[in-house]
């Protein structure tokens, strides 16, 4: 009778992953768009990685007013056309840099760090530390870019440091699970989330679209399981696996579970390997991870 029960729940549990992954396919959100040949060119070779860089209309929100704010920089710069250099007098594209301290977190993830966190923060400030610094380094070329998409999509925008978990902010990142880009899709999730994986049209390896959908994917595990960390978990394991833990244990608490090791040794270390990086990531500078970056200048013509 009990494992009827039990059943007749985990039927319940994939019947909402499904509606979820439905609901996410037809509300995918418009996010910043793509820099003209043009734009691209004007750009500082500080942001020549991006290829295209992400421009976004600036507003009094991101505290610039006029023209295009451009991420993946370090910082942010206004890009205003057709202008003419205050200095020089010549025409062409005018940056305003920001040349404030880059903040690699905004605090919207609150969690009471024990010892498995504290494992790692000590992992990756001794024998890992070059791997954080490698994130925090590729980081700046995305950063903002991801933190747009998550807050579009309700998801808080911290969580975007898994992505230094999963690839260390890597486009290129391709492991022996066929999993791809930045966030690290399976081809069935991908394909699932509407990106075209195909040879010789990959979408994962487009970091935009891959962001909103992994926003997205992140979004419909919090609202099947009510908790952050067991949407972390998830997205490592599968909902399935994390529903059946879940059901074995009685309470959906993912620490419960990390204690009685009903996961993957894998998914107990993801999760605190993710707090942990972004309790790092708040602290960049007192650990010295922040990355010397220079202002972009002028483009004349």
């Amino acid at each position: 009778m009990k494992s009827a029960k039990r059943m007749s729940r985990f039927v319940t549990v994939l019947a909402a992953i499904a509606l979820a992954r439905l609901v996410a396919r037809s509300a995918l959100l418009v996010g910043p768009r793509a820099a003209t040949p043009v734009e691209a060119a004007a750009i500082d070779d500080q942001a020549s990685d991006l290829g295209r860089p992400l421009l976004e209309p600036a507003s009094e929100k991101n505290g610039v007013s006029g023209g295009w704010i451009v991420f993946g920089t370090g910082g942010k710069v206004r890009l205003t056309p057709n202008a003419t250099h205050v200095r020089t007098g010549k025409p062409g594209l005018a940056f305003d840099y920001d040349v404030a301290p880059q903040q690699f977190t905004v605090g919207d993830m609150t969690f009471e760090t024990n010892p498995a966190i504290e494992h790692w923060v000590n992992y990756y400030t001794t024998n890992g530390r070059r791997t954080m610094v490698i994130g925090i380094e590729r980081s700046n070329a995305y950063l903002e870019m991801a933190r747009a998409e998550f807050r579009n999509a309700g998801v808080p925008e911290d969580l975007v440091w898994l992505a230094s978990v999963e690839s260390v902010w890597n486009p290129r990142a391709q492991s022996p699970a066929a999993a791809g880009g930045i966030w690290q899709f399976i081809p069935a999730t991908a394909t699932d989330y509407g990106l075209k994986v195909e040879q010789g049209n990959d979408e994962r390896a487009d970091p935009l679209k891959q962001t909103r959908v992994a926003a997205a994917y992140l979004h419909d595990l919090y609202t099947i399981f009510g908790d952050w960390a067991l949407a972390m978990a998830a997205y490592n394991s599968g909902e399935p696996r994390v529903m059946g833990a879940i059901v074995r244990n009685g309470n959906a608490n993912f620490w419960e579970l990390y204690d009685k090791q009903l996961l993957p040794r894998e998914t107990c270390d993801y999760v605190p390997k993710i707090l942990a990086t972004i309790k790092l990531a708040s602290q960049a500078e007192d650990y010295g991870f922040v990355p010397q970056a220079e202002a972009p200048g002028f483009s004349g013509s």
